[in-house]
């Protein structure tokens, strides 16, 4: 098996007078490279095993020193842990690198991660590579927790020797830490919990071996301990080698045995609890802010800007309907509607109905919410570009800002019979530019003259910055993923395991509870094309947005869960033929497993999807002087 492995020394004071080197190892190379986060230069020791060929699969070894010391440690130090690391490295034939990782202090800060990044991308493209595993002590182990938390899915394996897995009270170091991290606990208590990993289990979901000393005041074991109890309960692959009578210091034999532990993991099959779900399908918490695309980053005053074009009838071809006509705060950003009104109606929400015999009848798919719109594809440990995020119940548009556009060409949501579909976004653009107000506000938003900043593009990017300025990362199930445990009540927390028990979890995962893939669940929409295939919509902020399916036809949540207890016989059915011509349901569906005992819990669950604190500002005006809709 070809293995990329990734090591981080410990808190070792050794000095590199003090290290000898056999003539039996391999010659080091030290390597510098020019640090994109910063410009400076930094460097790394490589050691290429005997035998070595570029183009074939290899197995890499990144050992990180500790605290004090430089890229040298791992590379020569004659003690127990670093000579186990070489002697497992040279067993395995791995490539070695050592860098300095902003020597001679660390705590796997910004820059240090930002390096470290860019040296397994430089080595992924010059050699052939494949796993990595995360090893350290210490300070190191430390930051090999930490880093393996903040990529997962650039980690197959982990080991951490006599670490800590929570740097929120962690109280060593504090000078170091808070020079890597930018700041104290207090100044900075977000970044010191991000880069702790007890607050995030779910993400290791690779190998993962720890060794503590019980009589460790070095850097005490009590995290590590909490860690590999949370990684037990969910199945996961763990070993905690914990030695009562040591301090801060792991043996030869112990090292050894917590890197032979990952490697031998790799060989066996993953635990079955792993092949419930797919790894996309792995629960994190939301994101704070919702990626950019780079031709478009967000400004306050392009979000102010999207926000009037948003409420503002100038966009319709009539001056009669917004975007928020469907889209209201009040309705969580839908419309509380089974099947939304465009043209042709009057009212707002569900009270909103059509005018006598305009010929515009309800569109035929439920108006999903916009909270959270800006995550729309992302999944777990998947790199995520919004240029192609998924957009409406089909799929049909990549991306915000070709969706944006789009109702103003439809002739039943903000088009009617006006104008063709060919010119109506360019019609818009122009009744937009007429207005003074909205031509400086351009031009301040885009920093183009106003006689030239109102263009279809920027009108675009103005709402598509709005729409991703609509996020909800504070539900209770994001508080709890982040290692708040009061965040969910006993009730929801079972309705958790329930929920990834029963199988939901299939395709209602990752940060969005969603898989963003198409599946048919036998409810054809009234379209003339008779869509059967339909997008996985997200479960969180439900409790705004119902009625639910992409065809509004169920209500509540418990009716929804209905339902799918009874595909669970119906799919059996057309997958083997005795539904006669049905069309097959999707076999996914086979492996739910609901019982209607369980509903209240998954009910309680859900609800801890919701975040109430989501924005609701409207404008009290819009620069056209158009009515609004309040």
């Amino acid at each position: 098996m070809a293995l990329m492995i990734l090591m981080l020394a410990g808190n070792f004071s050794g000095a590199r007078d003090q290290v000898t080197e056999t003539s039996a190892a391999p010659a080091l190379s030290d390597v510098s490279f020019t640090a994109k986060v910063d410009g400076t230069e930094q460097r790394y020791v490589l050691m290429l095993p005997a035998g070595f060929e570029a183009r074939q699969p290899h197995s890499l070894l990144v050992a990180l020193h500790g605290h004090g010391s430089d890229r040298w440690q791992f590379a020569k130090d004659p003690r127990d842990e670093c000579r186990a690391a070489r002697d497992f490295a040279t067993k395995h034939s791995f490539i070695y690198v050592s860098p300095d990782y902003r020597a001679k202090t660390s705590w796997m800060g910004l820059k240090a991660e930002a390096d470290l990044l860019q040296i397994l991308d430089e080595l992924s493209e010059r050699f052939h590579l494949d796993k990595v595993l995360v090893c350290g002590g210490s300070m190191g182990g430390t930051a090999a927790l930490t880093f393996a938390a903040l990529h997962p899915d650039r980690v197959q394996g982990v080991v951490a020797l006599n670490g800590t897995a929570n740097l929120v009270e962690f109280t060593g170091f504090p000078e170091a830490i808070a020079a890597s991290y930018g700041g104290t606990k207090a100044e900075r208590p977000d970044e010191y919990r991000k880069r702790s990993a007890e607050f995030w289990p779910e993400r290791f979901t690779m190998p993962l071996a720890l060794t503590a000393g019980g009589r460790d005041t070095v850097v005490p074991p009590d995290s590590l301990l909490r860690l590999t109890e949370k990684l037990k309960q969910q199945g996961r692959r763990v070993l905690l080698l914990l030695r009562p009578e040591l301090g801060h210091s792991t043996s030869y034999a112990d090292a050894l045995a917590a890197l032979d532990f990952v490697f031998d993991e790799w060989s066996r099959p993953v635990p079955d609890a792993g092949k419930l779900f797919p790894p996309e399908m792995r629960l994190e918490p939301l994101p704070a802010l919702a990626p950019e695309p780079k031709d478009n980053p967000t400004t306050a005053a392009k979000v102010a800007l999207g926000r009037l074009l948003f409420f503002d009838p100038i966009l319709s071809a009539a001056q009669d309907v917004s975007c928020a006509s469907c889209h209201h705060p009040r309705f969580g950003w839908a419309d509380g509607r089974a099947t939304p009104i465009g043209v042709g109606g009057t009212g707002l929400g569900p009270e909103r109905i059509l005018r006598a015999a305009n010929g515009f009848p309800p569109l035929t798919r439920n108006t999903p919410t916009l909270l959270n719109v800006g995550f729309n594809g992302l999944v777990a440990g998947c790199k995520y570009d919004p240029a192609v995020a998924p957009m409406f119940w089909d799929s049909r548009v990549e991306s915000l800002e070709r969706q944006a556009v789009t109702p103003i060409r439809s002739r039943e949501e903000m088009r009617g019979n006006v104008c063709s579909e060919a010119v109506a976004v360019e019609q818009a653009v122009r009744r937009v530019d007429g207005v003074a107000e909205y031509r400086n506000l351009f031009n301040k938003a885009f920093g183009q003259l106003p006689a030239e900043a109102v263009t279809a593009a920027h009108l675009a990017q103005a709402l598509a910055a709005f729409e991703r300025s609509l996020v909800t990362p504070d539900a209770p199930f994001d508080r709890f993923l982040r290692g708040d445990k009061q965040a969910m009540n006993e009730v929801q927390q079972r309705g958790l395991q329930v929920f990834q028990d029963a199988g939901c979890i299939q395709c209602h995962g990752g940060p969005m509870l969603s898989d963003y893939k198409l599946h048919f669940l036998a409810v054809s929409d009234d379209s003339a094309i008779g869509r059967r295939e339909f997008r996985t919509p997200t479960l969180r902020n439900l409790k705004p947005t119902a009625p639910y399916m992409h065809d509004g036809s169920l209500r509540t949540l418990r009716s929804v869960l209905v339902f799918y207890e009874a595909l669970m016989d119906a799919v059996s059915e057309t997958l083997d033929g005795r539904a006669g011509g049905t069309p097959a349901l999707d076999p996914l569906l086979k492996r739910l497993n609901l019982n209607a005992d369980d509903f209240p819990a998954l009910e309680a669950f859900l609800d801890a999807l919701n975040d109430d604190h989501f924005d609701q500002t409207t404008p009290d005006r819009v620069p056209s002087g158009l009515p609004l809709l309040k």
